[in-house]
């Protein structure tokens, strides 16, 4: 008797949805869509009616500035800001989750945490750990496939040369872009504004950027870039393109006009954008920032041993704005090795993952030593850092902790 579970994998494989139901499917994408942004705007209405009327309360029930205090003496006149150098509780790492699923390109967004491996997707609770396999037998690449978040519950995932948009939620693929023309696809990135997504491509003879129109999937930009494995972030609207393998500097992208500025003296292993800076790992023991609208050096560089991927989690709001877990960069170590011929895992060199106040650059805790020794991605979201390793195909969380 043939397996059950093959059995309805093979059944699944064949299946071909009619166009009625894609078409039901997108509608339920764009109505979610609209909901969630009604739902934002109420929520936005509520929290401002509520933030004036504590702020009415205090100033009804405080005591005049100059009147009596309680043991007869005057209160001082003038800001009541607390002091700068006002203790601050230290804080802490610590792995939150640890959850086997079998891949490694992890993407946390406020619809939950994905995960890619060779042609699956996977939805993880991001609380329980609970795997969920949502996409199954798609021809993507296990090594470079990559993801990046569209908005409102759907992701665009890249492989080899093709571009597609999946609901992350049902599995459904909303849109399919052939891209072959442009090459590989080895990096897929969505600025905010405007809000469209941008390739980075590796072809036989020339490596390129390109705008795509989310619609029809139209190159509607190129520009050649250099050699190496891509990568791309945003900063203060820009933005920014690097180039692993070659020697070509950084490169800024204005992504309304397709400007582009060239910027020397970096050599990016990795990059992330976060308020007006952006921060660089430059394959060494340390990670600096650029100030992206006057590229220059921002601030010095800080120490954190083999530096190789950082992760950028919220916008770098005014002090006593937003919550916390905004405004923070995190950095992923990689594991040293105990051969300088070849790569032999060093127990005393772990895997590691720093935390750093992307604002001051203060390291504000870490590193924490991670339990694996071949970590492939770093991603964060709203106070947490997720890390995908290539071997064990683990994920695990970090949480910071007061």
């Amino acid at each position: 008797m043939s397996d059950l579970r093959e059995d309805l994998s093979l059944q699944a494989a064949r299946f071909v949805p009619g166009r009625e139901a894609y078409e039901r499917v997108l509608r339920r994408v764009a109505r979610r869509r609209l909901i969630r942004r009604v739902a934002t705007g109420a929520a936005a209405i509520v929290i401002t009616v509520v933030a004036f009327a504590g702020l009415w309360a205090t100033s009804r029930s405080s005591v005049p500035v100059g009147s009596p205090t309680p043991t007869g003496s005057p209160m001082p006149t003038g800001s009541t800001t607390p002091s700068p150098s006002a203790a601050v509780p230290p804080e802490q790492l610590r792995i939150g989750l640890r959850t086997h699923v079998g891949g490694w390109v992890v993407l946390p967004d406020s619809f939950g945490t994905w995960v890619a491996g060779g042609g699956s997707l996977f939805d993880v609770d991001p609380t329980t750990g609970r795997v969920i396999e949502t996409v199954h037998a798609m021809n993507w690449d296990y090594d470079y496939v990559r993801l990046a978040e569209y908005g409102e519950g759907s992701i665009w995932v890249a492989s080899g040369g093709t571009l597609w948009e999946i609901d992350a939620r049902s599995g459904a693929t909303l849109r399919e872009f052939d891209l072959s023309l442009l090459g590989t696809i080895d990096d897929v990135f969505q600025t905010s504004d405007p809000a469209v997504p941008w390739v980075t491509a590796d072809g036989a003879h020339r490596n390129v950027l390109a705008r795509i129109d989310p619609v029809t999937g139209r190159v509607m930009y190129q520009h050649e870039i250099g050699q190496g494995i891509h990568q791309m972030t945003e900063a203060d609207g820009f933005l920014f393109v690097s180039s692993r393998e070659s020697r070509n500097d950084l490169i800024r992208v204005d992504p309304v006009t397709g400007r582009t500025m060239s910027i020397p003296g970096v050599d990016p292993y990795s990059i992330a954008g976060i308020g007006h800076r952006v921060w660089v790992a430059e394959g060494g023991d340390s990670v600096r920032c650029i100030d992206a609208a006057l590229p220059a050096a921002d601030c010095p560089g800080i120490q954190v041993a083999r530096a190789t991927a950082l992760a950028a989690d919220g916008p770098c709001l005014p002090q006593g704005v937003g919550k916390y877990g905004e405004c923070r960069l995190w950095v992923l170590s990689g594991t040293g090795s105990s051969s300088s011929s070849r790569y032999l895992p060093a127990p005393d060199q772990p895997a590691a993952v720093t935390l750093i106040d992307a604002a001051t650059g203060k390291v504000l805790a870490g590193p924490i030593p991670l339990p694996d020794t071949t970590p492939a991605t770093i991603s964060a979201f709203d106070g947490h850092a997720w890390v995908g390793f290539h071997d064990s195909g683990n994920v695990f969380r970090i949480d910071a902790i007061r």
